[in-house]
Order: C-alpha cells, then structure tokens, then sequence
C-alpha cells in the first residue's frame, strides 16, 4: 500500500478496492494487518480504513505510522457489525474487502479477490485458520463462527 497505490484512482474517479481493518484495543498487533496490506502485489488503486472504537493509543498510532490509511474513530464500542457498517460509510471502492486487524494476507490477496470480482462474483470470502487450536474454548469459537 505505498501512497501512489493509495491516490492514484481509476478512470471512474474511485480506488478499485476499499479494505476495511476493524480495531478495537488494537495498538499492539495492528501491524499485522497494515503491513501486509501495504506488501500487496496489486497493481490497481486501493484505500485503506481502520475502524477504531477501542480505549488504547491505536488510532493515533495509525494515523502518524500510516498516513495514506483513513482512520475512523468512535468514540464507544463499536461491535463487528456496527464497525463494518461505519467503515462502510467511508469506503469509495468499487468492492469493499473486511480484515481483521491481527490478519496477515498474502501478498496477492487483493490481486486474486479482484480476479473473482471480474469474472461477476459479488462475494468472496477464504479460509480461515483456527488461530488457537491448543485452547479449547477459543476453538470451540472457531467452530461456532465458521463452520
């Protein structure tokens, strides 16, 4: 995500992506995410917005280390959906893409979405990895949510 990639914008006026990060007490692993999204081999405009309704340092962080990302500050807690929706709101891509903000793509996440996008799909979505498989509760989560 250098800044050329971030204001160059396609002929519709628009980045061809947004890529919603939502953050909540986020300040020590927001790195995460930002620097994989700004390892992306995507050769189109894309913006970046960081969803922040937590009570640590997070979004001032953003805001000085990340300057081409636009970040979204609320000042009580916001849950996933309700975050989503306010990042929703600011986005200008023409297909809008959510990561968590301890999420770590690969380099070619954005390129590959955009080829399913091209070719008509309206959703798409990839695997998640169970993040705690040692702790049985985080892993009965995973299986709640996505099985």
């Amino acid at each position: 995500m250098s800044d050329a990639a971030v204001t160059a914008e396609p002929g519709n006026g628009r980045p061809a992506a947004s890529v919603i990060v939502l953050a909540y007490n986020s300040r020590g692993r927001i790195d995460t995410a930002l620097a994989s999204l700004r390892a992306q081999r995507f050769d189109e405009p894309y913006d970046v917005i960081v969803v922040d309704s937590g009570s640590d340092d997070c979004a001032d962080y953003v805001a000085a280390a990340y300057p081409e990302v636009s970040v979204l500050r609320s000042e009580r807690r916001l849950w996933p959906g309700a975050a989503r929706n306010h990042g929703l709101r600011a986005a200008r891509g023409d297909w809008v893409a959510f990561l968590a903000d301890d999420s770590a793509p690969r380099p070619d996440w954005l390129s590959r979405r955009a080829g399913f996008h091209r070719r008509g799909f309206e959703l798409v979505g990839g695997a998640v990895v169970n993040g705690t498989p040692g702790h049985p509760v985080g892993t009965a989560g995973y299986y709640l949510e996505y099985s």
